[in-house]
Formats: structure tokens, sequence, C-alpha cells
């Protein structure tokens, strides 16, 4: 991100409370996955701590850099798996700066500022055209659906979760063979997908038709699935994509089935047998199973001038003054800077001295006394305050 100090560069520059990340198992371990085009060391929060994680308050100034480089570097500080559509530039920049916004508003607020969408799969979220982002849970939804009455070891090679990593280069087409390989069936209809270089990516683990219905979708794709098992089919995403699900009726149909439009005025509902039939998105149902479940005690947040579980994903200055230097840090993290200028000057120091810093993965302390300890200043901080003084 360049920032209106001279050539200040903070690349990729991400806040967060770091913590531990949990298995979907509830266990304490943690998915680690590689690819030569992606972060070697990559660990994705999911399941409970991914939940809570989506909570915690961040800041976040993404800009200066190209697309998917910083939107992945971003997944990966923050321990949250990214997939951008190939339908996305990834060359464009954004420049977003936000303080102290739930991980999961920062997302969706990044989507924006790109003119995407996006949606949550599993532990992955998918960075894509807003029509494409807004069905892919839908989507996937239905694909796993057809997985019931396959074969018992067909069904269970389509649903197993594996981690998902290809190179810079990688086809789709080598991607669906060797899916394809893996579930042991015959992919027809590849031939619809079209030559494609993408670059490396490095995701958490998916079950076999949800990484389907991730490739295919980016093609206006989706598939279905012989009897047996034994063949999937490449095939055009159809007009409407929704999921039909059924919910008791009471004894007042008719007055369920109204309180349910209210949560899903787009979805289409009709009653039957006394039970009411609703037929629309994931997210309309998640309204409705949400309306239904008593309400839940919000977590605490987190203290808005915790600055302690910071971490700077990389700073870098050249030859810069120091004072301007300061300001925009202090800019960017939202602190409260006071220089003691008097004190500052009686001992000889100029604000105006140039400094050189490359740091990496630093805490907001570390990267303030690094920068004033290059120009003989030293600072105190409590909470979003920071005095500057001359070193003793």
């Amino acid at each position: 991100m360049r920032v209106a100090c001279g050539s200040l560069l903070l690349i990729g520059f991400a806040l967060g409370a770091y913590g531990g990340y949990a298995a979907d198992s509830g266990d304490d371990s943690l998915e680690s996955a590689s690819s030569g085009g992606a972060n070697p060391t990559a660990r994705w929060a999911t399941g409970g701590a991914l939940a809570q994680r989506l909570n915690t308050p961040i800041g976040v100034t993404l800009g200066g850099s190209p697309l998917r480089e910083g939107l992945y570097r971003f997944g990966q500080t923050q321990g949250v798996a990214v997939l951008l559509d190939r339908r996305i530039d990834p060359g464009q920049q954004l420049d977003v700066t936000l303080h102290q916004v739930p991980l999961g508003e920062a997302l969706r607020r990044i989507a924006e500022a790109g003119g995407m969408g996006v949606a949550q799969l599993g532990p992955l979220f998918y960075f894509g055209p807003a029509p494409a982002a807004a069905r892919l849970r839908t989507l996937a939804a239905l694909n796993r659906e057809k997985l019931q009455g396959l074969p018992h070891e067909a069904a269970r090679r389509l649903a197993q979760s594996r981690s998902f990593r290809w190179d810079d280069l990688a086809t789709p087409r080598e991607l669906l063979i060797a899916l394809a390989r893996e579930g042991r069936f015959e992919l027809d209809g590849w031939e619809r997908v079209p030559h494609d270089l993408w670059a490396g990516a490095d995701l958490p683990p998916l079950a076999l038709a949800d990484r389907l219905t991730l490739i295919a979708a980016q093609f206006e794709l989706t598939f279905s699935v012989s009897p047996d098992g034994t063949t999937v089919r490449l095939e055009s995403i159809p007009s409407e994509v929704a999921v039909v699900r059924r919910y008791p009726g009471g004894p007042q149909p008719e007055a369920t089935a109204a309180r349910l439009a209210e949560y899903a005025p787009g979805a289409q509902i009709r009653i039957s047998g006394g039970d009411v039939y609703v037929k629309g998105t994931v997210e309309e149902h998640e309204q409705i199973s949400a309306s239904r479940r008593p309400p839940r005690a919000k977590p605490e947040p987190a203290a808005a001038d915790d600055l302690r579980h910071t971490r700077i994903e990389r700073f870098a200055v050249e030859h810069e003054p120091v004072g301007p230097v300061l300001q925009a840090i202090a800019r960017q993290l939202g602190l409260e800077l006071s220089i003691d200028q008097a004190a500052v000057q009686r001992a000889g120091i100029s604000l105006e001295q140039r400094i050189s810093i490359q740091s990496e993965g630093v805490s907001v302390d570390d990267l303030l006394e690094e920068v004033c300890g290059a120009a003989g200043l030293a600072f105190r901080r409590e909470g979003r305050r920071v005095e500057i003084r001359p070193r003793d």
C-alpha cells in the first residue's frame, strides 16, 4: 500500500488478534498445506475457531499491489483461505482501509470495493462475480444432494474431504482430471472447459463434490452423477438454483408460512399436508433456521484499543523522513500520536532525518521501537495513545 508519505510502503498491511485454529473435528490440530504457487506454510482456521475469528475486530489496509497478491497475503495473515475466480482481473488494485471491523465484515467490504461478491464454502472464502458468489453455496448444496442414493462407496469418495492445491500454470482440465482420478469416476463433458492457465492456490480440506463445484462454476458449469456413481457429467448451470426444504407447519400452517416468508421474502413457499415447503437459497434457509432458534448472548467484542495481538505483515520504508513515517503509521493504525517537539529539538534530533527499515510479522510496539530507534527517539504507548520523545 503506497501511503501519502513519499514512498513509504506498507505491503499487504493487515492487523488482527491471532488465536488458535481448530480443525472441524473439534480438536486443536492445524491444517497445513503447500503449493508451488502458494504459501507453503499456510494454516487455515476451520470449524468453531473460524466462526470465532470472523467475529474478531481487525484493521486492514490493502492497496499498492495486485488484487490477487494482496488478497491472498491478507488471507494468509488472518489464517483464512481465499480463492479468486478466474473471471476477476487479478491485477486490479484496491484502496481499502478498515479500522476495528469484524473479519467477516472486512471480507465483505473488500469484495464490494473490488466490485465482487464473496461466499463462504466451508472454511474457504470465494471471491468472484457477484451473481456467481450469490449462488455458489446453493449450487454446492444441490450438488451434495446428488450423492444421496448413490452406492455407498461412490458417495463416500465424492464426499471425502481433502486439501486442494495446485501450482502456477495449472490448467482447469488437469485439475478436473485429477479429481476424477481421486473419485474413480469417468468425466464426461470436459471439453466444455476451455484451455486456461491458473495461478497457484492452496485450499483447506473440502469435499470432492465441493471442489468440483468450485472449478466448474467458474465456467458456468455444474455436474450430474450417473446412478451408479461411475460417471460425472459437466453441464450448464440451470437458470434457477434453489434448494427445497420442509418445515413443520404446526397447528396453523398458514401463519407459519407467512412468518417464514418474512425471513425469506425471495423464496417460494407452499403448504402441503400440514407442512411448509420453502424453495430458496441456502442463505434464505439459514435465515429461517436462525429465526427458529432461541437468541444467544453476543460475544464480548475485543477492546478497540487492544493492540497487543496486532501484527504488521510487512513494512518497508526507504530513505524517508522519520516524522512523516510516524504520522503515516499512526494514521493507518488509528493511533493518537503526540511528539514532544521541544524536547526533540533540544536533543538535536530532526524529524526530517531519513530512515530505511524493512520488517515482517512485527507487533505494533516492535515496529514503533524500530522506527524510533533508527532516529534516536523513544516512545511510550498507552492503548492507542503514543508519545514520542528523545531516547534517554
